[in-house]
């Protein structure tokens, strides 16, 4: 699928997004989630949505919706991912 095939929502240009702690790169994480998240559900309600998602994700009291999304990223999202494949046996670990 190109990216021409994608009419609100374009893909990241090189298929690579990156998950780093601190925002070094314009299309991180984070900034695609966003942009994704306002596409679907409007930009006026996106850090209802954002909290929404980081409370799924066990936000903590001391820190931002954002700071959980990306901790999320980080330390668990890959071994949630793995968990998710191996159940699928797309992968023999």
């Amino acid at each position: 699928m190109g990216r021409s095939e994608f009419k609100t929502y374009q893909p990241d240009v090189d298929n690579i997004i990156p998950v780093t702690e601190e925002v070094l790169f314009d299309d991180d994480i984070i900034n695609k989630i966003e942009e994704l998240v306002s596409i679907l559900y409007g930009k006026e309600p996106l850090e209802e949505n954002l909290l929404f998602i980081a409370e799924a994700l066990g936000k903590k009291v001391n820190e931002s919706s954002v700071d959980c999304i990306r901790r999320y990223f980080i330390k668990d999202f890959y071994k949630d991912h793995l968990k998710c494949i191996k159940k699928t046996d797309l992968l023999d670990v």
